[in-house]
C-alpha cells in the first residue's frame, strides 16, 4: 500500500478513538447536569415548604424561588446542548466543577435559612408572651397609681416598680434578638442570592462554551466525513490497479504461451527440414558413390 494511505487509516482510527472519549466525556457531563437539577428542584421544594414559617422575608424567599426556577431553566438548556454537541473540554469541565461549588453553597446558605424554622417557633412564642408581659407591666402601672393615690397602700411599691423594670428589660431583649436574626437572616438571604447570580454568570459562560464546542465538532465530522471519502477513493484506486494487474497478467500469460505454442510449431518445422535435408544429403551422397 502507499504510505498516504496508510496515513489516512491511522488519521481516522485516532478520530474514532477520539469520538469515543468524547462520548463517555458526555454522559458523565450529562449525569452530572442531571443531578444538580435535581438538587435545584430539592431547594426549591425546601423553600417551598418554609416560607410560610419566615414570614418577614417572604418576598425575599419568593425572590430566591424564581431564580432557582431560572437556574433550573438554564440547567435543562445546557442539558440539552450537550447531548446534541458533545466534546471534551477543559475549561467545560472546569465550569461545571464551578457549578457544582455554587450549587452546594447555595445548598448549605437554604439549610442554614431552613434552620431558622425551630428559632421561627420559638419567635412566635415569644411574641404571644410579649402581649402578656405588656398586660402585666399595665396592671402593675395601674396598682402603682392606686398607690399613689391611697386606693390600695397594702404592697410595696418598689417591688412592684423593680418587676416593671425587669419586664421591659425581658421585653428590649426579646426586640433586640428579633432585629439582630432579621439582620442575620437578610445577610443569608442576600448571599444566596449572590451565589444564584454567580451560579447563572457561571451557566451563561458554560453555554458559550457549548456553543464553540458545536462549531468544533462540526469543523469534526466534516474532517471525518472528507477522511472517511479519501479512504474510500483510496480503497477504490488501489481496487482499479488490483483488477488492472490481474487483467495485465493475464493478456501477458495469454500471450506467452501465444508464443510458446508458435515456438513449438516452429520447431516442429525445423525438424521436418532438418530430417529432410539430411535425407537429401544422404541421396546425393548415395548417388556419388
Amino acid at each position: 500500500m502507499d504510505s498516504p494511505y496508510i496515513e489516512i487509516l491511522d488519521t481516522n482510527k485516532e478520530l474514532r478513538k477520539e469520538l469515543e472519549d468524547e462520548i463517555a466525556e458526555n454522559k458523565l457531563k450529562d449525569k452530572k447536569l442531571k443531578s444538580l437539577s435535581r438538587e435545584l428542584e430539592i431547594c426549591y421544594r425546601i423553600l417551598s415548604h418554609q416560607d410560610s414559617t419566615i414570614l418577614a422575608h417572604e418576598d425575599e424567599i419568593e425572590s430566591l424561588k424564581s431564580e432557582i426556577k431560572s437556574l433550573k431553566q438554564r440547567l435543562h438548556k445546557a442539558l440539552q446542548d450537550l447531548r446534541q454537541k458533545g466534546d471534551v473540554s477543559t475549561a467545560q469541565d472546569i465550569h461545571i466543577l464551578r457549578l457544582e461549588d455554587k450549587v452546594d453553597q447555595l445548598k448549605k446558605r437554604i439549610r442554614e435559612i431552613t434552620d431558622k424554622k425551630l428559632f421561627g417557633s420559638q419567635i412566635n412564642s415569644s411574641l404571644m408572651a410579649l402581649p402578656d408581659i405588656l398586660r402585666n407591666i399595665g396592671t402593675a402601672l395601674d396598682r402603682v397609681e392606686n398607690y399613689i393615690d391611697g386606693v390600695d397602700t397594702t404592697f410595696n411599691p418598689k417591688n412592684t416598680l423593680n418587676g416593671i423594670r425587669i419586664s421591659l428589660t425581658t421585653v428590649r431583649g426579646h426586640m433586640q434578638r428579633h432585629a439582630q436574626d432579621a439582620i442575620n437572616l437578610q445577610g443569608q438571604l442576600n448571599t444566596a442570592h449572590n451565589l444564584l447570580n454567580n451560579a447563572n454568570g457561571q451557566i451563561n459562560n458554560f453555554i458559550n462554551d457549548m456553543a464553540n464546542v458545536r462549531n468544533e465538532c462540526l469543523r469534526r465530522a466534516q474532517l471525518l466525513t472528507i477522511a472517511y471519502n479519501n479512504e474510500a477513493n483510496e480503497r477504490r484506486r488501489w481496487w482499479q490497479i488490483a483488477r488492472e494487474r490481474q487483467t495485465n497478467g493475464q493478456r501477458i500469460a495469454f500471450r506467452k504461451q501465444n508464443r510458446i505454442n508458435i515456438l513449438v510449431r516452429e520447431k516442429a518445422v525445423l525438424q521436418i527440414l532438418v530430417r529432410r535435408r539430411k535425407a537429401e544429403a544422404d541421396l546425393a551422397e548415395f548417388n556419388q558413390a
